[in-house]
């Protein structure tokens, strides 16, 4: 009897290939037109392609992963339009280790619209792990008043109580 596993990998190409009714391999599955469009459309964008826009134009953009996007547009200099915008670009910030530029993004989005609780909390950790424990404090105790689970309020509560010590 021959034994096939739902999924096989080709060793000579890394395609993969999915068994037949009689459990002999089928020909690779190919990616679907859209996957591989945005998979070259990303390629194209980590090279630094010069010409990624007139080849690719900008459909592509809004297919490809977040973290991505943000990445490109603070690349391309697209202005931040809302609240939500300077989060996501203090998440990348943050993500990158880029703390003191993160703040700046997440203070921003707490401008723009007060009751952010998720701006006020990844303020108080940018802050945090910038150094700034003065500030974060601050920061955590004003994120408190928008905060509708008692669960996350009460692990802020005992987070700003480790953080007294310091």
């Amino acid at each position: 009897m021959n034994e096939t596993t739902p999924t096989e990998t080709q060793p000579t190409t890394g395609e993969t290939t999915a068994p037949s009714p009689s459990g002999e391999s089928a020909a690779p599955e190919t990616p679907d037109l859209t996957t591989r469009l945005v998979e070259g459309f990303c390629k194209a964008l980590e090279s630094g392609a010069a010409d990624v826009y007139d080849r690719w134009g900008y459909s592509l953009f809004h297919s490809i992963q977040p973290d991505v996007a943000e990445r490109e547009r603070a690349r391309l200099g697209v202005p931040l339009r809302d609240a939500l915008d300077h989060f996501n670009r203090g998440c990348l910030l943050a993500g990158d280790g880029k703390f003191a530029e993160a703040v700046k993004a997440f203070d921003q989005a707490v401008k723009l619209k007060e009751d952010f609780y998720e701006a006020r909390y990844n303020l108080g950790l940018a802050l945090e792990r910038a150094g700034e424990i003065p500030k974060a404090r601050k920061a955590w105790t004003e994120s408190l008043q928008h905060c509708d689970d008692e669960a996350e309020a009460s692990a802020i509560k005992h987070h700003l109580s480790e953080l007294a010590d310091l």
